[in-house]
């Protein structure tokens, strides 16, 4: 990974992981994991987690790291439950343009 990439990477793992502890803080651990949608978004940070933390210390690259990092694109399937009409332009667009 380039520096960019990889700084960016740290940066939005974090702030996803801090969006997990901070709703776990405001609507009870119960809720939570209570919800499907907390349980996918513990999920998801829970995996880029680990993702970032096995490039980080693998001197070898192992091959199935590109699979954890598939978990940072379930991110964007959350985005659309979120975002609705808007994002799913946004999404659709990017599928058209491939």
């Amino acid at each position: 990974m380039d520096d960019f990439t990889e700084i960016m990477n740290i940066i939005f793992t974090v702030i996803f992981f801090m969006e997990v502890i901070i709703r776990i803080l405001g609507i009870s651990i119960g809720n939570y994991f209570g919800d499907p949608w907390g349980r996918f978004d513990f999920s998801i940070a829970v995996g880029s987690l680990v993702s970032l933390l096995l490039y980080k210390q693998s001197s070898i690259k192992i091959k199935f790291l590109s699979f954890i990092k598939g978990f940072k694109i379930l991110r964007l399937i959350r985005l659309l439950n979120r975002g609705g009409r808007t994002l799913s332009l946004v999404l659709n667009t990017f599928i058209i343009t491939m």
